[in-house]
């Protein structure tokens, strides 16, 4: 009998988690302004182990590094399998470990390492349809841990059917926890555990990319109070005077036809790359809403065309 002990682990970092050079372990520090590096929109990536979590391989998925420079224009971004994120993102906001069998350890594995044997597209990264979240859903689902999760869908006020869906349950990171939490234990085990971190301490931007509503009382009381820093490169950022700034930014981003102003704040901006995360953000999310919209809408089309062909065949019976 074996004695090795499967886990998968699920990790959740929120935006602003500090950065670690995964080969020293020392800070990643930014050569431009020399502190030390954070996510801006947060990471989701899962790591399995076969002697309880002790030593683990992690597997993740993130655009190339500078692909914002080349990509600007568009959601396609090129992708990156990523490894070793376990020693990158060291204090992450959520870990959900699970023990797991060998069967499905083998299958993580094999979604890890080749994920486009799986339908994957390991090429390309979008924000909307195939991010680091699509990545790690996507390797829950082929193991056998992920099982769906319903969404029921109404016909003027009525529930008139549910179905089941694989994939991810919103566009940002924290926001796919409740459905985390969800999944059942694969089996009784002590080793099942959820830890959750602090929240790492965030710019204006970051906290516009975190998900927890809870905070934004939080967020105002400290910005206006002088304790948060909106813009690490303006230490007397104004906290109304900013967020102004940033509105009427992401406003002009949202109706800019030709994509002059995107380059525009590309290349004079001190933002520029947090700018044009959120507003790619916000774009790509008004996709997902829409998506699932047409999808609610074809299944209430497919009940009601159940409902008038069973009637046709009680009347012609």
């Amino acid at each position: 009998m074996s004695s090795k002990k499967y886990t998968v682990t699920v990790y959740a970092a929120a935006p602003g988690t500090p950065l670690f050079n995964h080969q020293t372990g020392l800070p990643d520090i930014d050569k431009e302004t020399n502190k030390q590096k954070t996510s801006l929109p947060g990471y989701m990536f899962y790591a399995i182990s076969t002697d309880g979590g002790r030593t683990q391989t992690a597997y993740g998925f993130a655009p190339k590094e500078d692909a914002e420079r080349t990509a600007w224009h568009s959601l396609d971004m090129p992708g990156k399998m990523q490894e070793e994120e376990h020693k990158k993102y060291r204090n992450p906001y959520y870990a959900r470990t699970m023990e797991i069998t060998e069967q499905q350890y083998t299958a993580l594995q094999n979604f890890g390492r080749s994920p486009e044997n799986f339908g994957f597209n390991r090429h390309t990264y979008n924000l909307a349809t195939n991010s680091c979240i699509d990545f790690t859903f996507k390797a829950l689902k082929e193991s056998g841990i992920y099982k769906g999760r319903p969404i029921d869908y109404h016909k003027e006020g009525v529930k008139i059917g549910t179905v089941t869906v694989y994939e991810k349950a919103a566009l940002r990171v924290l926001e796919n926890i409740p459905v985390l939490e969800k999944m059942p234990d694969q089996m009784n085990s002590p080793l099942n555990r959820t830890l959750r971190g602090k929240m790492p301490d965030r710019t204006l931007l970051q906290r516009l990319l975190s998900e927890n509503e809870q905070e934004q009382p939080h967020r105002y009381a400290a910005s206006l109070s002088g304790s948060e820093k909106p813009f690490a490169n303006e230490p007397d950022g104004n906290f109304d005077r900013d967020f102004k700034r940033v509105s009427a930014m992401l406003d002009r981003l949202l109706n800019d036809e030709d994509g002059s102003y995107h380059r525009e704040i590309a290349e004079n901006h001190p933002a520029a790359k947090a700018i044009d995360a959120l507003g790619k953000a916000l774009f790509a999310e008004e996709q997902r809403i829409a998506q699932e919209r047409e999808i609610q809408l074809a299944r209430e089309r497919e009940a009601q065309e159940q409902v008038r062909s069973f009637h046709q065949r009680s009347f012609f019976s």
